[in-house]
């Protein structure tokens, strides 16, 4: 029984199925992008009287300005990366969000929304 699920394991592994997540785990993610400089249509999805939270907008990959932007909410009082045009990593928990269109022609919107736990420069 054991050969047969070492025997699993490394096949699962040539096929990709079983590779360990390292941005991925216990419900932590990591981001590797850019601060926005030029903010896309979003919502405000933080501050409620509960919550004490500000949020910035942030672009994945690996070249500034990408067409791939989230939303990053965090505590008052937080320290948050503020360097334009330096790659940082963020890491986090991420969730999706998504709200309909109300008005006729108005598709809704969708996006993820990371919650900052920490952050560095990349070099």
């Amino acid at each position: 029984m054991m050969k047969q699920i070492v025997v699993l394991v490394f096949v699962a592994s040539l096929l990709g199925c079983a590779k360990k997540q390292p941005s991925q785990q216990a419900g932590v993610v990591t981001r590797v992008g850019f601060l926005a400089e030029e903010v896309m249509q979003h919502p405000i999805v933080a501050g409620g009287l509960e919550e004490k939270q500000e949020q910035f907008y942030f672009d994945i990959g690996e070249k500034p300005k990408s067409m791939n932007q989230i939303i990053v909410v965090y505590p008052v009082g937080m320290k948050i990366p503020t360097a334009i045009g330096r790659k940082i990593e963020l890491t986090g928990t991420i969730e999706s969000i998504s709200f309909k269109g109300g008005k006729v022609g108005n598709a809704g919107y969708s996006n993820d929304v990371l919650t900052l736990q920490g952050w560095k420069y990349m070099k």
